[in-house]
Parts: C-alpha cells; structure tokens; sequence
C-alpha cells in the first residue's frame, strides 16, 4: 500500500526547530505586552502529525522553553519571583496537552483508516481465476488508505470470464463506499451472465439513485470466451484499454456508452473482438496515466502504448511489473492518483 509523499523524520523536526526558534525571535522582538503563547502549538501540531508523540513532546518542551526565555528576558519584574516559573510550567502542559490529545487523535485515525484498508481489500479477488489460454494478472494500489478504483475478475463458466475494472469519483472514504457498492451490484448482475451491453444498464440504473451530485463511475465490462478467443465489451466512459497484437498493433476498446451515474436513460452498445495468440490487453484506471514528472509533464497514453508495443512478447506478470516500474520511474517513485491494473497475455 502506497501513502502519500512524506518528509523524511530529520526535516521535520529540523522544520519544527526552526518555527520554534522564529516564534521565539518574534515573542522577544514584541516585548512583554504581546504574547505569542498560542502561535508555538503551530510547530507543536505540525511535528505531532507528522512524525510521532516522543517527537511532538520534544518540540512542545522546546516551546515552553523558547516561551520561558522570551518571557524572562522581556518581562517586567513579577510580584511574586515564583510567577514567571509558574506561568512556564503552564504554558508546558498546555502545550504537552495538546501534543498528546493530537497523537491520541492520529492513532486513533490511522487504526481506522487501516481498517478500511484490510476491508476494501477484501472486496477485491484473493485469488485471479485463470482460464486455458491466457493468463491474467492484477494489481491495486491506493494512493491513500482507501480508493474508487476497482477491478475484478469472475469466472462465468469453463470457457467464459467476466473482466471489469472502475475508477469512481473522487478519493478517500467517499469514492471507497461508492465503490463497495458497485463491487456488490457487479457480484450480482455478473451472476445473471447477461451481455455486456445490458449488464451495464442494469449497473447504472441501480448506480444513480446512490450517486451523490458531482460523482460518477467510469467502468468497462467484458465477457471473455477463451474456447473461441472473443472479447464482448461494452465501455461506459472508461479510459479506453489497450489491446496489442502480436505484431505490434494496438486497437482502443472504447465503444460503450455514457459514464455510470449520469443519465437516467442510458444506452449502451457492446462489440466483439477477435482475440489472437500473442495478444495482450491492459486495463488501467487514469492513476497511471495522469502521473506527472518534475516538469509536470503526464506519463500519458502515448508513452504507454509504446511501452505495450515494445514488451508485447513479456508474460502477463513480467508487462504488469514493466508498466509499473516505468511509471514509477516516470513519477520519481511516487503516484499521484489511485492505481489498478489489469493484464491479460493471449497464449
């Protein structure tokens, strides 16, 4: 599972240190009839969240020691020679108050978050079925702990396997629960074995009454018939898949229809292809294409075609590692967007 970007452990302290050091600064500069008690718990909750408890009370006593000094140099003499001890001592536990109710909230956070994670992953296929004569492979990969990318895979009988793969709206837990809903609706109608074309209106009827305004699911379907090497499809606003000959040449399977979600009145159509040996199709959600450079540049859908054309003879495994790795590489290591792959190689 991929998290987003973050600062290594040594940056943030140092950046936690040196707020700390220019709060100080501007706490002594004002004099004593300012107070910028309040402004140290930025540094304080910036370190907490970002690293961990130990590091967040080391910043919230730099704090309370930068406090203590601004205020011992540019305070006027207190009544009582305790005062200023006192009022550093409290300005200290509100700060270590703090730093621990944000780790206590972070670690709460990040066990529920984890749950998720092991839940939605449970709603994708433990297992890829295979079928004789090709060989299919899968992968998804969330940019945070939940995602509305997903694929599955279902064997319909021996000669025929329903392939899908959807990427909804959105990130975080709201495109996760549009998403666990679509998986249930697919489970259900795939059982029915209908062709693709009347699956996907059945799916977007039952879809648009659970679409909130602004949200939408783009989705593909295909029935795969490896005894006769067909592929029936129906492409409901879904980036195009990329099927690849063996001598190199690449057709788009973009027939289909308007995005799921959308348009009470849909209509959709499906078409068939030819599968050969030597083929190999990919089906991606936008995370692999919408990957940017330092330059901001996009990976893009040229790049990976290309990338097809010149791994078509790499198994399954080998072409879904290879986009992959060229993706990452393109990213600087990182992606940007949820990620799920699928590959299919035609023997």
């Amino acid at each position: 599972m991929k998290i987003h970007v973050r600062l290594p452990r040594f940056y943030v302290m140092a950046l936690g240190f040196l707020l700390v050091g220019l709060i100080g600064t501007l706490d002594y500069l004002t004099g004593f009839e300012f107070s910028f008690s309040l402004f140290y718990l930025i540094p304080v909750a910036f370190v907490t969240w970002r690293t961990d408890r130990g590091a967040g009370i080391l910043i919230a006593v730099a704090s309370g020691m930068a406090w203590f000094i601004a205020d011992f140099l540019t305070s006027l003499h207190y009544a009582h020679p305790v005062a200023i001890y006192w009022n550093a001592a409290m300005i200290l536990c509100f700060y270590l108050i703090v730093t621990l109710i944000l780790s206590a909230l972070k670690n709460s956070l990040e066990h529920e978050n984890q749950l998720a994670h092991e839940i939605q992953q449970g709603l994708f296929p433990r297992e890829i079925p295979q079928m004789p004569g090709c060989t299919i492979t899968g992968i998804w990969a969330p940019s945070r702990f939940v995602t509305g990318d997903y694929f599955d895979v279902m064997k319909l009988s021996d000669d025929q396997i329903a392939l899908c793969i959807a990427d909804v709206a959105g990130h975080g837990m709201p495109a996760a629960l549009l998403m666990s809903n679509l998986q249930a609706a697919v489970r259900i109608f795939a059982a029915d074995k209908v062709p693709p074309r009347e699956f996907c209106e059945r799916l977007n009827h039952f879809i648009l009454p659970n679409v909130m305004p602004g949200r939408f699911i783009t989705f593909f379907y295909g029935v795969m018939d490896v005894a006769n090497k067909t592929l029936q499809y129906t492409n409901a606003g879904h980036n195009p898949p990329i099927l690849v000959h063996g001598d190199g040449a690449v057709v788009r399977l973009r027939e289909g229809g308007a995005l799921l979600g959308v348009l009470s009145n849909g209509i959709y159509v499906q078409k068939e292809m030819a599968l050969m040996s030597g083929d190999r199709l990919l089906f991606f959600t936008d995370g692999i294409i919408e990957i940017t450079n330092t330059a901001e540049d996009m990976f893009g859908e040229t790049r990976l075609i290309t990338l097809l054309q010149n791994n078509r003879e790499l198994a399954a495994m080998k072409l879904q590692e290879s986009v992959l790795a060229a993706v990452k590489e393109f990213g600087n290591g990182n992606f940007d967007d949820d990620v799920a792959l699928l590959t299919i190689a035609i023997e």
